[in-house]
């Protein structure tokens, strides 16, 4: 009886204990103004792992006198109700202030959406309209719109 016990417990664990298709959300600020925004192809969570994984995300975050973050990927997993979210395979992210659009791309990257913060340690790509800078890891604060790349820093002029 024990074991079977084990096993449907074990089984839960890996199982979503929902599953949406065509998901959206938004995150209000106490004035009522719009945060954040997101919408999924799907999402799947998991009670047990406190883990929310979804297919096909984008993020929007919106912030008055801050610039638009824009964010694309395969896949996002979520974690601690959203304090983490780590963003995998054909990461996108555009940054957007006034006529400056800035275009990140990487195969992964933590969010950390509390504190605004973005990074990675793989390799990343940056374009604006007049350069291509390429590194191995990345941390950008969108509070203080400082970019810090770690290594192998190469760029070039378009």
């Amino acid at each position: 009886m024990a074991e079977s016990l084990e096993t449907a417990s074990n089984d839960n664990f890996h199982r979503p204990d929902y599953i949406v298709k065509g998901v959206s959300g938004i995150q209000m600020n106490y004035d009522s103004s719009i945060h954040s925004t997101f919408i999924a192809k799907k999402m799947m969570h998991y009670e047990y792992r406190e883990l929310t994984k979804l297919e096909r995300p984008y993020f929007v975050n919106v912030e008055p006198g801050k610039p638009t973050i824009r964010l694309k990927a395969d896949n996002a997993e979520l974690f601690s109700k959203g304090e983490n979210i780590y963003l995998t395979g054909n990461v996108v992210v555009l940054r957007e202030s006034g006529d400056s659009v800035i275009t990140m791309e990487t195969n992964y990257l933590h969010l950390i959406p509390e504190e605004n913060i973005v990074k990675t340690d793989g390799m990343v790509t940056i374009k604006d309209k007049n350069t291509t800078i390429t590194a191995v890891g990345l941390e950008l604060n969108n509070y203080t719109g400082i970019v810090q790349l770690f290594s192998q820093v190469r760029a070039t002029d378009n």
